[in-house]
């Protein structure tokens, strides 16, 4: 999707057209894996929810690849972009935090819990289709772009000026894989991707099944469920929007400091999940260790997204290659750590 992306530029723009494309494919194949039909065998639902989620995942690449690296055109200053990549995920933070807290209140108000994961996936949809529409029609990729390569060249061609990074000649994806720090960034970014993903793939697991949250009478799903994530991406948003800047103006000069923080926190949150227990007084201790692991995560995933933007600097003809290329291994490593966690520690499994 990447390579794709950097091949062609038509009428949209580079990014922009394939975030269209994607956006058409992921609507309508993310409400089916949701709606499995009821006349359908159990070989029929198996095929569906296979096939179903293969053409979510090639739509959800055009969007995020495109989304992605369209930042690195629309500005050459390294500062804003390292602004809108904290804009960015805090937003992503922000839609999280919008969903889980519509989450508790259909779970209280609606019993069955097919339903409620049904309607989730509706409304899910329809936000999501008008917030593509608002950035189809108020992102012009092409004139912002044009735009950024102008001020630019202005601006290095005054006397003198101290800019992050020199244009120079595009890499093309072969330049790429010849390079050690596109290997080294790439580790780097789905370590973070992998952090996050696994912990809110297994939370809704941990929750149930280790610390036994669970529903009642009243209550199909446990409050839990949606209650601990809305924590954690609270304390994501909160920290991506209004400290990672500060916190990273300490330390100018060098991203390591930054994910050496968001790796202590880390560790200090998730070791004493390892301990807790079923017992009312124990297993509540997880609200504070989500709230430390949403602002590890953040800081994390900020960090690590910012160095693939030091790595691309002015080379944004091929930035979709080096996005498509990192998201693709962090989906394969996402993958397989989770059957392998699962085949190795589910009894069901």
């Amino acid at each position: 999707m990447g390579l794709l992306s950097d091949k062609y530029n038509l009428s949209c723009g580079k990014r922009n057209t394939f975030y269209i494309v994607g956006t058409i494919i992921v609507i309508p194949s993310f409400l089916c894996i949701f709606t499995a039909p009821i006349w359908a065998n159990f070989v029929c639902r198996d095929v569906w929810y296979v096939v179903w989620p293969m053409i979510f995942n090639v739509g959800w690449a055009a969007v995020q690849v495109s989304h992605m690296s369209v930042l690195n055109s629309l500005t050459y200053c390294q500062a804003k972009r390292d602004q809108m990549i904290n804009s960015r995920n805090g937003f992503t933070y922000a839609a999280n935090i919008a969903m889980l807290s519509f989450s508790l209140a259909l779970f209280i108000f609606e019993k069955h819990s097919l339903m409620q994961f049904r309607v989730l996936s509706i409304t899910c949809a329809v936000l999501g289709s008008i917030a593509s529409l608002f950035y189809m029609f108020h992102i012009n990729e092409k004139s912002l772009a044009a735009e950024a390569i102008s001020k630019e060249q202005q601006f290095q061609s005054m006397p003198s000026h101290d800019l992050s990074f020199e244009r120079s000649k595009q890499l093309d994806w072969k330049a790429w894989l010849r390079m050690p720090q596109f290997y080294n960034c790439g580790l780097i970014y789905m370590s973070s991707r992998v952090a996050l993903n696994v912990t809110a793939t297994l939370m809704p697991l941990y929750l149930t099944r280790a610390l036994g949250f669970s529903g009642d009478r009243q209550l199909d799903t446990s409050f839990a469920i949606a209650a601990v994530p809305l924590y954690l991406y609270i304390c994501s948003m909160l920290f991506s929007v209004f400290c990672q800047a500060r916190v990273q103006s300490r330390t100018p000069n060098s991203r390591a400091p930054l994910m050496m923080i968001a790796l202590v926190i880390t560790a200090l949150s998730s070791l004493p999940m390892i301990v807790l227990e079923k017992e009312d007084w124990c297993k509540h201790l997880i609200y504070p260790c989500a709230c430390l692991q949403g602002i590890s995560i953040a800081l994390m995933l900020n960090t690590s997204t910012q160095m693939i933007s030091d790595v691309i600097g002015s080379n944004t003809q091929s930035a979709a290659f080096v996005y498509g290329t990192y998201s693709f291994v962090d989906k394969t490593i996402n993958g397989l750590f989770l059957y392998w966690l699962i085949s190795s520690y589910s009894m069901s499994a």
